[in-house]
C-alpha cells in the first residue's frame, strides 16, 4: 500500500530496487545450478575415460603377458602399458582435482 506522504516515484524506484534483487537472487541462483550441472557431467565423463583407459591397460596387459613373438615386440607392447598406466594416473589426479573444486564451489554457492 503506498504512503500518501511519499512521492509517487519513490515507490516506483523501490518497487523496482526489490524486483530487481529478486531477479538478480534468482539469476545467480540459476547460473550456479547450471555451473553444477556442467560439472557433475564432466566429473561423470571423466569416470567413464577412467573406466575406459583402465580396461585398454587390463587388455595390454593380457597381451604383453600372453605375447610370444619377438622380444622387440614384447618390449614395444610394455612401453605403451607403461604410457598407457601414467596417463590413467594423470587423469585420475585431475578427476581429483575436479571433484574438489566442485566441492568448494558447492560450498560457496550454500555461503551465498
Amino acid at each position: 500500500m503506498e504512503d500518501a506522504w511519499a512521492p509517487r516515484g519513490l515507490w516506483d524506484s523501490e518497487d523496482k530496487s526489490r524486483e530487481y534483487a529478486q531477479l538478480y537472487e534468482e539469476y545467480t541462483r540459476t547460473s550456479q545450478e547450471l555451473q553444477m550441472t556442467r560439472t557433475s557431467t564432466t566429473v561423470e565423463a571423466l569416470s567413464e575415460t577412467i573406466k575406459i583407459f583402465e580396461e585398454q591397460g587390463q587388455t595390454q596387459e593380457k597381451r604383453s603377458k600372453e605375447y610370444e613373438g619377438s622380444k622387440k615386440e614384447m618390449q614395444r607392447s610394455l612401453l605403451y602399458s607403461e604410457r598407457l598406466k601414467s596417463r590413467i594416473a594423470e587423469i585420475h589426479g585431475s578427476h581429483l582435482k575436479l571433484e574438489q573444486e566442485l566441492w568448494i564451489q558447492a560450498l560457496d554457492n550454500w555461503e551465498i
